[in-house]
């Protein structure tokens, strides 16, 4: 049973009866019936084709049927690919890239990514930029084994590390 109803005015439903209706023109090709509740079927002499809504509506957008389980199977390997290439300094990125499938009025709707304000800026990559402390009158950090002190640092910019995009080749 569908989560949400049926949608009665669905574009796929509006395109199955338009092609029974074109068919149904062809005269001698074929017969198209259009029932306004229930399906659309057209009939050859030797094929007989028939669209129910219900089971559209569950093939195509319920999450449990064939176009789920697949966007699901393609999600999972995409995100297992993101966070093999993903960068590892503490693994909070890594750990932090999810999946979320849902179920919209258009059909289904799957979200990859990472909620943590840097993942945009791992993914993109950055410019050179100078740092300048936000609290205090300098910046301490370790280099080379010592300890430094400075008013600003001029950070030499990252390269983009595309762990999203580079793995989008898994849907096909």
């Amino acid at each position: 049973m569908p989560l949400f109803g049926i949608i009665r005015d669905s574009p796929l439903i509006a395109a199955g009866q338009r092609a029974a209706r074109r068919v149904g023109r062809m005269g001698s090709v074929g017969r198209a019936s259009v029932s306004p509740g229930r399906s659309v079927g057209i009939s050859f002499s030797n094929v007989n084709i028939v669209f129910r809504k219900v089971t559209l509506d569950f093939t195509l957008n319920d999450p449990y049927g064939p176009v789920g389980r697949h966007m699901y199977v393609r999600g999972r390997a995409i995100v297992a690919a993101a966070k093999a290439q993903v960068g590892v300094d503490t693994g909070r990125l890594k750990n932090s890239i999810s999946m979320s499938q849902s179920r919209a009025g258009y059909g289904q709707s799957m979200t990859i990514g990472s909620p943590l304000r840097y993942a945009l800026m791992h993914h993109e990559g950055t410019r050179p930029h100078i740092i300048t402390p936000n609290r205090a009158q300098v910046l301490r950090f370790s280099s080379r084994g010592r300890i430094v002190y400075a008013r600003s640092v001029r950070h030499p910019g990252t390269k983009p590390n595309k762990f999203l995009a580079d793995n989008l080749y898994l849907i096909r």
